[in-house]
């Protein structure tokens, strides 16, 4: 199943959906949305098997914006044979939890738009096996 993106009316409040995206860690399917009631509105991540069940959306408060600049990053295991970099494209909180998402798209492969929690895309990684103490996504440009 997918979500139509543009205007949804849900339990009495317009969601504007702007698409889809795969958590990193879980694999669900996640569906992008906003309330159209705000005058600067939240992207919201919500599992797609909740999206349409939920009778109390709630706007939580405002996300961190700015943690992550957007722009092209570089995961700490890309060699110059096997590029692995990707486009941040924004950031999205989970409505349930609070839980911050980092939204960003694979720029080899299948195109996909992935969500990453906030705190596991910029957190530092210890791989004595690869020699390698830093971030995990290094930032490289627009």
């Amino acid at each position: 199943m997918t979500v139509r993106t543009g205007t949804h009316r849900l339990y009495g409040a317009d969601y504007f959906v702007l698409g889809e995206a795969v958590h990193s860690e879980t694999g669900k399917t996640l569906v992008l949305y906003a309330a159209t009631d705000e005058d600067s509105p939240v992207v919201q991540a919500e599992p797609l098997s909740d999206f349409f069940n939920n009778e109390h959306k709630r706007i939580l408060g405002r996300p961190r914006h700015g943690v992550v600049k957007r722009g092209v990053y570089e995961h700490f295991k890309s060699t110059p044979e096997n590029q692995k970099k990707y486009l941040v494209v924004g950031e999205a909180i989970v409505p349930e939890t609070g839980e911050a998402l980092v939204l960003y798209i694979p720029l080899c492969g299948p195109f996909r738009v992935v969500a990453r929690p906030t705190t596991m895309f910029l957190e530092e990684v210890d791989r004595p096996e690869l020699g390698y103490y830093g971030p995990r996504f290094r930032y490289v440009g627009e």
